[in-house]
């Protein structure tokens, strides 16, 4: 799980865009396999599984749109916004963890419209 995670931050450093996507998605794959919350003790927040995952999905989506890749960084934010929106289902209104998801779901980039025909 840490090597993945150090593994993609370094291939973020070296541009390897690809790389450090497939490393994030290998340490959300551990993610899954999560069954309670991870507290962090710096913020007292409650990590659940839903939380992380979309975290690192709106990560992914970072990566992608550094690298200039709108469309796969598109489908990553809306992986992250249904992952957010999960985690949101099962937070508790005015806690510390709704407050977090509210937070990243504000900086996700706003849905672009569908193309008319």
């Amino acid at each position: 799980m840490a090597r993945n995670k150090l593994g993609a931050h370094l291939a973020i450093e070296e541009g390897r865009t690809d790389d450090a996507v497939a490393m994030f998605r290998d340490f959300m794959k551990h993610v899954e396999t999560w069954t309670d919350a991870t507290v962090d003790p710096s913020t007292g927040i409650a990590h659940t599984r839903e939380m992380s995952l979309g975290f690192n999905a709106k990560r992914i989506g970072n990566i992608y749109r550094d690298a200039g890749r709108a469309e796969e960084a598109a489908k990553a934010y809306a992986e992250a916004r249904d992952y957010f929106d999960q985690a949101m289902k099962g937070t508790e209104e005015g806690s510390k963890e709704a407050a977090y998801i509210e937070k990243e779901m504000a900086e996700l980039p706003r849905r672009e419209p569908a193309p008319s025909m």
